[in-house]
């Protein structure tokens, strides 16, 4: 496990996708001071997650795990990884955000130590109301 200062092509590759390192994605995931942790087998990129850090907490994002991957302790390390990168950041605290559907997510940051502190509901435009056509 590895945190470095910039992403590698398997991060981009496995946490976007075909959307791998746009303009846009590095603009959006790229500003501050930012972590990117990778767990690798051989020259495949396993796991990855990426963190943030903005006045003492550390933000945690984009976790993923290759399906053939998981329940081999990759999420837990690469979090456990991030963590001491974020301390030595200067991190005083960690936040994430999770789906309220995303179980095996909940269950990994349960056993870690996080706890559910406050939800989101997300408000869109009602069908018609905008110019864009799919509204």
């Amino acid at each position: 496990m590895k945190v470095a200062d910039e992403a590698t092509a398997g991060w981009w590759e496995l946490v976007l996708g075909s959307d791998a390192g746009t303009e846009a994605a590095r603009a959006v995931l790229g500003g501050g001071k930012v972590g990117y942790g990778v767990a690798t087998d051989g020259e495949v990129t396993t796991a990855a997650v990426r963190g943030a850090l903005v006045d003492g907490w550390l933000h945690v994002g984009r976790l993923a795990v290759r399906p053939e991957h998981r329940r081999r302790g990759l999420a837990s390390a690469l979090m456990a990884a991030l963590g001491s990168w974020g301390v030595e950041q200067g991190a005083g605290s960690a936040v994430l955000q999770v789906a309220e559907g995303n179980s095996g997510a909940l269950a990994l940051y349960a056993g870690l130590g996080y706890a559910p502190h406050h939800r989101y509901r997300y408000w869109v435009p009602a069908p018609g109301s905008c110019e864009d056509s799919t509204s």
